[in-house]
């Protein structure tokens, strides 16, 4: 999560940096835990939802994340749409506790009877949430440009290659795989 916290004691390793190249007048914090992004909260005005989708991760800006933060403040999410749960983000914008909230992607979480979950993304512009005066929603697809579509296809190339070679790919994040060579 980055954000304008003004005196956090969290502070990333390259904090100094920033503030040269951006100046003092926006600061920017790093928060690796639930509790210290609870604190923060109420001191921000601007949070920004970096952060990979997994177990703890999933529905963490909920009703006890707009409960803590600062009247008004702005949300951005850049993340996953499953980090979100939209009822709660609806709520506190309608009773103004948060004031904006922007995102790269909409999701619509689908609660089964087995309590399974699954979503659909993007999610219609029919939505309310999507329809909230005070939101903003740009398509997925902030890293597409020329170059990023050249380095996709040399990776798609050399990975093909790798694969046709009983290799692993170099790319591979999961694993492990049965009938390549290392």
């Amino acid at each position: 999560m980055l954000s304008s916290a003004k005196n956090s004691p969290i502070s990333p390793p390259d904090l100094e940096a920033r503030r040269q190249v951006l100046g003092s007048a926006v600061q920017f914090d790093i928060v690796s835990d639930h509790s210290s992004m609870l604190e923060m909260l109420p001191e921000l005005d601007i949070i920004i939802i970096a952060a990979t989708l997994n177990n703890t991760t999933r529905g963490l800006v909920n009703v006890e994340f707009c409960k803590n933060v600062k009247d008004g403040a702005i949300v951005v999410n850049i993340a996953r749409g499953q980090i979100v749960e939209n009822e709660s983000i609806l709520s506190s914008l309608e009773n103004g506790k948060i004031g904006f909230f922007a995102s790269d992607v909409g999701c619509t979480i689908h609660a089964s009877e087995q309590g399974l979950f699954s979503q659909s993304e993007p999610f219609p512009p029919t939505d309310p949430l999507a329809q909230h005066p005070n939101t903003l929603f740009t398509p997925h697809n902030g890293g597409i440009a020329d170059v990023s579509y050249h380095n996709m296809a040399k990776i798609v190339a050399k990975t093909l290659l790798e694969v046709r070679s009983k290799k692993i790919p170099s790319v591979a994040v999961n694993g492990p795989f049965s009938g390549f060579d290392s």
